[in-house]
């Protein structure tokens, strides 16, 4: 979805806690929490607590792994 893959963009570019991106993507910050509930789900986002808020930042390592599955799986013809 195009919000989740906004949202992974930013967080490339450096950890952000949920009103910043909140406010980078001018949602409001519960649109954001079910966005990141989804992405922690799939485990393509982390999460450090620090100075009383919550920050995220990319898993690239998953991110690495769920591409080269994918990869690996369109080339066989499974997906």
């Amino acid at each position: 979805d195009k919000s989740k893959f906004e949202i992974l963009t930013l967080l490339k570019k450096k950890s952000m806690y949920g009103h910043e991106l909140a406010k980078a993507m001018n949602l409001k910050t519960p649109t954001i929490s079910y966005h990141m509930d989804a992405l922690l789900d799939g485990d393509f986002i982390r999460i450090r607590k620090e100075n009383n808020r919550i920050y995220y930042s990319l898993n690239e390592a998953e991110i690495e792994h769920m591409i080269q599955y994918l990869h690996q799986k369109l080339l066989k013809g499974e997906i």
